[in-house]
C-alpha cells in the first residue's frame, strides 16, 4: 500500500512538472508498464516515449488498464467491475480513435457492444444467458435499420429504412416496450406491467416526450391522461379510478401549480387544492352535502387563514 501511495504522489509531482503521467484524485495507486513488460516509474515512462500501459485503481475500486503508443491511445482499454478482476468495460482505439466498446455482465460475458466507423455505430446486445438481442445501425444518431429477437431466436420485430417497430426486453427477455420508429427517432413507446399488461403510451418529437400520455393500472384500466411538454409534464392531468375521473390537477413544467379539482362518483365536485409550484398552498375547499368548507395551507403545512396571511405577509 505505501509503495502504490508512492506511486500515486510521484506520478502528481510529474504531471505538475510536465511529465504528463495520466492520474487524478481518484486515482490511489498507478503502474507504467513498458510495451516490452518492463515496470517504470511515471518520470522514466514518460521520457522513454510513454509505449506501453498505464494500470490504475481508483477509489471505488475499479482497475483501469490503458494501452499507448507515444502517448496516445492504441489498443485495449479495460475497466474491472469495482473490487474485481472481472471485466466491465472493453474498448479498442486506432491512434486515439474509439473504434469499438463493450459492456459486460457480472459473470464476463458481453452485454453490448458498440462499432463506432465515422458517423455510423453499429449495436449489438445480448440476453444474459447469451443469447443474441438485437442488433441495431445508426447513421448520424438516427435509427437506419435494427432486427430485435426474443429468448427463442424468434425476430419479433424490426426497422428498415428508418421506420419499423423495435421491441425491447430485459437482460432476462422480459417485455420492457414496443417503440415506434419514423425517419430514425423514436415517436410512441408503449410500455408494459410484468403481467404483459399495458403500462403506458408516451408520444416522443425530437427525442422528448411531447404530447398527451396516457398511463394504465396492471388490470389495464386507465390510470391518467397527462399533456407534456417538452420532457415535462406541461398541461392538465386527468386522473381515473376504476374507469372514472376522480381528479383535474394542473401541472407546470414539471409541477403541480394550480387548482386540483377532485370528483365523486358521478362527477360531482368534492375538493378544490391550490397549488404553487409542487406545494399545497392557500386555500383547499371541501364540498359535503351541499356546502363549503375551507381549509388553508401554507408550503404544505394545514394553517388557520389568520397563520396564512400573516405568514404571506412576512
Amino acid at each position: 500500500m505505501k509503495k502504490c501511495q508512492i506511486l500515486y504522489y510521484i506520478a502528481l509531482v510529474s504531471l505538475l512538472t510536465g511529465c504528463q503521467p495520466r492520474c487524478s484524485n481518484e486515482v490511489v495507486c498507478e503502474t507504467y508498464v513498458h510495451r516490452y513488460g518492463v515496470p517504470l516509474d511515471p518520470q522514466d515512462w514518460s521520457e522513454r516515449g510513454q509505449h506501453g500501459q498505464v494500470i490504475s485503481t481508483r477509489k471505488d475500486g475499479v482497475v483501469v488498464s490503458k494501452t499507448y503508443e507515444a502517448g496516445v491511445l492504441n489498443g485495449e482499454v479495460t475497466y474491472t467491475f469495482p473490487h474485481r478482476d472481472v471485466i466491465a468495460r472493453r474498448c479498442f482505439y486506432s491512434n486515439g480513435h474509439l473504434d469499438q466498446e463493450t459492456y459486460c455482465y457480472s459473470n464476463g460475458m458481453p452485454h453490448k457492444q458498440i462499432s463506432y466507423d465515422d458517423a455510423q455505430e453499429n449495436v449489438l446486445c445480448w440476453y444474459e444467458s447469451g443469447a443474441p438481442q438485437l442488433k441495431e445501425t445508426y447513421i448520424n444518431g438516427l435509427l437506419i435499420q435494427g432486427e430485435y429477437f426474443d429468448l427463442s431466436q424468434q425476430r419479433e420485430s424490426s426497422v428498415l429504412d428508418q421506420n419499423g417497430l423495435r421491441t425491447l426486453r430485459d437482460d432476462y427477455g422480459e417485455l420492457l416496450s414496443v417503440d415506434e420508429i419514423e425517419h430514425g427517432q423514436l415517436v410512441l413507446r408503449r410500455t408494459y406491467h410484468s403481467n404483459g399488461a399495458p403500462e403506458a403510451v408516451t408520444p416522443y418529437s425530437n427525442g422528448v416526450i411531447e404530447g398527451k400520455r396516457w398511463t394504465y393500472q396492471p388490470g389495464g384500466e386507465p390510470a391518467t391522461l397527462e399533456e407534456w411538454n417538452n420532457n415535462f409534464q406541461h398541461g392538465n392531468t386527468e386522473v381515473f379510478e376504476n374507469g372514472e375521473k376522480i381528479a383535474d390537477r394542473p401541472y407546470v413544467y414539471g409541477k403541480i401549480h394550480g387548482v386540483e379539482r377532485c370528483y365523486r362518483e358521478g362527477g360531482n365536485l368534492v375538493q378544490e387544492n391550490h397549488w404553487t409550484q409542487g406545494e399545497k398552498h392557500g386555500r383547499c375547499h371541501n364540498y359535503f352535502n351541499g356546502e363549503r368548507r375551507t381549509d388553508w395551507y401554507f408550503k404544505n403545512r394545514l394553517v388557520n387563514r389568520g397563520t396564512y396571511e400573516a405568514l404571506c405577509n412576512q
